[in-house]
């Protein structure tokens, strides 16, 4: 049979008002075979943002994840949602609606987490996008970008709270030996079979830092934007030490249990053993069949269940209201690879690009050595990487163009899909840039300002001798 069906679990809330998605939507075929529960929340959210900004699969989302958020788990934390939805279905705008319903029943706070600060644009865009920033108490506060110091409480540098926008990098970093002494909370997590391995999360950290902000008390939205990053939790069969992000992500959950959780991301269920981090769906623990995350990744991995195991746990998760997972509909879809032949010029400069990277390796390898050289060197390949790509992805333009103009004048409608467009990466740039050239300008300023005050001083020097202008 087919793969995917139409997805028709949010028909009752079209024929209540919301609008349908834009595009039709589906999911596998298994899912489909499990109804969701039904669901008893009621949405604060205006009735312009529901009826105009959001669809009734989006809404259906957040009413399944606001539901999941009023149960406990046996431990007493509150139980979160897995946003599952593939691309073009809106999972950015699902979380950002998300954050904007706990603001309009009275959060203060709440925490974006991502993959990049780059990513800090996209954020703001499903904000304005559902009319949440037009909200005067919602505030989204670009976190790298203010560079606050790990010692700056962050009550001070936001005092008036809002929805701060959160690396996953920036979770696991500290300010190392300038931090405060003392004796730190440490988080211990067992990895595999090469024994355990311990982080300090304690005081002088970014995640204690957060922690204090937000208060033990925290019950506003932690999500858990592309969650995938946090998967390499070690356990089952895996031979790795499980990562700092990974462990800095379950231990924020434990030490926040009735903060609200959203886990993000279209890859999180593809094998078990990257659910490790997604303590609140309650797939281990008291009143499950499995002690804990290892007791339950060693059974999905056993044997040769695989991929039909954790068919088995998404439908699960899906009957009790812990997860969506639908994609655009593949209905009348027609797959073409379409080469295109490369020009000589193109070749060339291929070649030149070569060549200057080339010497540019060769540069570096004499120019640094020891640790700055291997911190440098990742830096320095993914430089190049990202600069081969652009290239390539340029000369398919011209291609792209012709059948785009053919495909108009047969009365379609063209949608072009760009991967890693460096759109959110250059809008970074272009935003670093600017507030360089207006701290030059004020810097500038500031000397133009104090030669004139010196002149005044060597003006004024009755002696006739030298001013020293530091001293001046």
């Amino acid at each position: 049979g087919d793969a995917f069906t139409d997805y028709n679990d949010a028909s009752s809330l079209v024929t209540k008002g919301l609008a349908p998605h834009p595009s039709p939507i589906a999911e596998s075929t298994t899912m489909s075979f499990v109804r969701p529960p039904d669901v008893t929340s009621k949405l604060a959210l205006p009735p312009d943002v529901l009826l105009k900004n959001l669809s009734a699969p989006q809404v259906q989302a957040l009413l399944l994840a606001f539901d999941r958020h009023e149960q406990r788990l046996p431990t007493g934390e509150r139980r979160g949602f897995f946003l599952g939805d593939g691309p073009g279905v809106g999972k950015g705008r699902q979380a950002a609606a998300m954050v904007f319903e706990r603001f309009v029943r009275g959060d203060k706070k709440a925490v974006w987490f991502s993959a990049a600060a780059d990513l800090a644009f996209d954020a703001r865009r499903d904000f304005r996008d559902i009319g949440a920033l037009d909200y005067v108490g919602l505030l989204l506060h670009d976190f790298k970008r203010d560079n606050v110091p790990v010692a700056m409480p962050l009550k001070k540098r936001y005092p008036k709270g809002g929805c701060l926008f959160y690396t996953y990098s920036m979770l696991t970093a500290s300010k190392g030996s300038s931090g405060k002494k003392g004796k730190a909370k440490k988080a211990v997590r067992k990895s595999g079979s090469r024994g355990s391995k311990t982080f300090d999360f304690g005081s002088g950290t970014r995640l204690q830092q957060l922690v204090d902000w937000l208060g033990m008390d925290f019950d506003g939205m932690l999500v858990f934007d592309e969650a995938h990053k946090a998967k390499s939790c070690g356990g089952g069969k895996s031979k790795t030490h499980a990562s700092k992000t990974a462990m800095a992500v379950i231990e924020l959950q434990a030490r926040l249990p009735h903060a609200r959780v959203c886990y993000v991301s279209a890859t999180g269920a593809t094998e078990a053993e990257n659910m490790g981090y997604m303590t609140r769906l309650g797939l281990w623990g008291p009143g499950t069949q499995y002690r804990d995350r290892k007791d339950f990744l060693e059974m999905m991995q056993k044997g040769a269940f695989g991929m039909t195991a954790m068919e088995l746990v998404a439908m699960e998760l899906k009957r009790n209201g812990s997860l969506v997972a639908r994609t655009l509909s593949y209905n009348g879809v027609e797959f073409v690879n379409q080469f295109y032949p490369i020009g000589a010029d193109f070749k060339a400069m291929y070649d030149a690009s070569t060549e200057l990277w080339r010497d540019i390796i060769r540069l570096f390898e004499r120019s640094f050595e020891g640790n700055e050289k291997r911190a440098k060197k990742r830096a320095m390949f993914g430089a190049m990487q990202r600069f081969f790509k652009q290239m390539t992805t340029a000369a398919k333009v011209p291609e792209v163009l012709r059948i785009a103009q053919n495909s108009l004048k047969e009365g379609k409608a063209v949608v072009i899909g760009l991967q890693s467009t460096g759109e959110a990466r250059t809008e970074a740039f272009a935003e670093s840039a600017k507030r360089a050239r207006l701290s030059q300008r004020s810097a500038a300023a500031g000397t133009a300002a104090g030669k004139k005050r010196g002149r005044s001083c060597i003006d004024d020097d009755d002696d006739g001798g030298d001013v020293d202008y530091d001293a001046a």
